[in-house]
């Protein structure tokens, strides 16, 4: 059955259905993920105090630092072979020999925080998240098994109640007193639950074995993987440890909770949109005439042209609205995130049109210009990090728009030479179809608070918000009709 699994999508009687099929589990399964997340992120910032919640974030960001080391690319690795039974049982051992080790090294650190730093919380935080990397790295090779096997299905509705039964102790403990350690018992639970149930499902128990060749293929494997998760982890994580060791909690506290509502956008944003231009940028690829992409190039102008427009109002609105969103959400003792908000958010934007960058140059054939140039990119942000984040989260905030507007400049490029995108039609599309639209979103939302005096905070908010959303989408729409036809490609 395991030797069959891969190709069973292939060779069913409606491939095409069957793909789909899996492809709508994957994305239903992540993005239940995602609202459990953050339905239990700002559940916690409403609870936690911003120094206990600093602290989280910083001992969070090295459990995670962990993770990324030891998960190795075990479950990559599953997924693309034909999972062999002596395949499997040497990953598993690896796998399992790999989180082993790193949970050892956390409950070492860990040990050395609470007994001679004299620091017992980030002692007893980081020794949860040592368990968790263990259960974390053996559920992934499970998870890649199923994969595999093409129980996408299965693995889904898995992951949908690993998430829903960590979200239930997570809150369970956050509302009974039990503090950030809660979020690290939800986290615990849910691999647990992935585990336990992803066992039983593939019902079949690795045996321990090792052999030199597998061992070099492995490494082979791994080593890009690591090195590819380790700069996304640069990019995403740097900030807040770098305030958390220069600055203190607080101001960590402060920062990843602003990164944590902006970023609230970009995954709503970011997920759906890599996914529609994997399949629309290969379809068009495969529809070019004469070895020239001119359907590729379209397929660029109207991707780049939606994401543009599609981001806009929502990180420009959340700009304007940003103090009444974090009162509302956080509480008052979050308030000082607010201007950390707003200028996240022109970071963020500044980072939509990469989100198209990778489908588009690997189907062009130059998916390996990508990695250096993202290299230089973290690089980048990290050089930022380290020299603003002692002066202060509005420094470090503003630094990284500066590293942002780096990254996407290199992005374009590769998006223009080696992607053939048409980057001067897309600016001419986003003047005419974004830019006056945006400048009266930003005047409605800025004036209705002196129009509607004796509004509620939360009514006041909701008419900004839909106010704003309508007159958008209703000048771009007005803008398309009269112009549309010449400009979009």
């Amino acid at each position: 059955r395991s030797e069959m699994a891969p190709q069973m999508i292939g060779k069913s009687p409606d491939g095409r259905s069957a793909a789909v099929n899996a492809v709508v589990w994957v994305a239903a399964s992540r993005l239940f993920g995602q609202v459990s997340q953050i339905a239990v992120f700002f559940l916690a910032m409403r609870i936690l105090l911003p120094e206990e919640f600093g602290l989280y974030a910083v001992i969070s960001s090295i459990g995670i630092f962990a993770t990324v080391i030891a998960e190795g690319g075990w479950a990559e690795f599953l997924m693309k072979s034909r999972l062999r039974r002596d395949e499997f049982d040497q990953v598993a051992t690896v796998a399992l020999l790999s989180g082993i080790f790193v949970t050892s090294c956390g409950l070492g650190v860990s040990l050395l925080l609470s007994q001679l730093l004299n620091f017992p919380e980030a002692g007893w935080l980081l020794t949860l998240f040592s368990c968790w990397v263990a259960l974390s790295v053996a559920s992934s090779v499970f998870e890649g098994a199923l994969v595999a096997e093409g129980q996408f299905r299965k693995q889904a509705w898995i992951r949908i109640g690993a998430e829903l039964a960590g979200l239930l102790v997570a809150v369970f403990g956050l509302t009974q007193g039990f503090g950030s350690a809660a979020l690290v018992h939800g986290r615990i639970l849910t691999q647990l639950v992935t585990l336990v149930a992803s066992m039983m499902v593939f019902g079949r128990f690795p045996r321990p074995a090792f052999e030199r060749n597998m061992a070099i293929a492995l490494w082979g494997f791994s080593k890009h993987i690591v090195a590819n998760r380790f700069v996304v982890f640069l990019g995403s994580y740097s900030g807040t440890l770098a305030l958390g060791v220069s600055i203190g909690v607080l101001e960590a506290g402060y920062y990843r909770a602003a990164e944590r509502l902006v970023s609230a956008i970009s995954e709503f944003l970011g997920e759906p949109s890599k996914t529609l231009a994997w399949r629309y940028f290969r379809q068009a690829q495969q529809n070019q005439d004469d070895g020239i992409p001119q359907a590729v190039r379209k397929m660029s102008v109207r991707f780049l042209t939606a994401l543009l427009l599609a981001g806009t109002p929502a990180y420009l609105g959340l700009a304007l609205v940003a103090p009444s969103v974090v009162e509302l959400l956080l509480g008052v003792a979050w308030l000082p995130a607010a201007p950390i908000v707003a200028v996240l958010c022109l970071r963020q934007f500044l980072l939509l049109p990469g989100y198209i960058t990778e489908p588009l140059v690997t189907v062009t054939g130059h998916f390996r210009r990508r990695l250096p140039v993202t290299v230089v990119n973290v690089a980048v942000a990290v050089f930022a990090v380290m020299m603003f984040a002692p002066h202060g989260v509005i420094p470090l905030a503003i630094a990284q728009c500066g590293a942002a507007a780096f990254a996407i400049s290199m992005s374009v490029r590769l998006q223009i030479v080696y992607g053939k995108a048409d980057w001067p039609t897309v600016c001419k599309n986003f003047a005419v179809f974004g830019f006056v639209p945006a400048i009266a979103l930003a005047v409605v939302v800025t004036l209705i608070p002196i129009w509607a005096v004796g509004l509620r905070e939360i009514e006041l908010l909701v008419l900004q918000v839909f106010a704003g959303a309508l007159v958008f989408a209703s000048l771009s729409l007005l803008a398309f009709r009269l112009a549309g036809r010449r400009l979009s490609a």
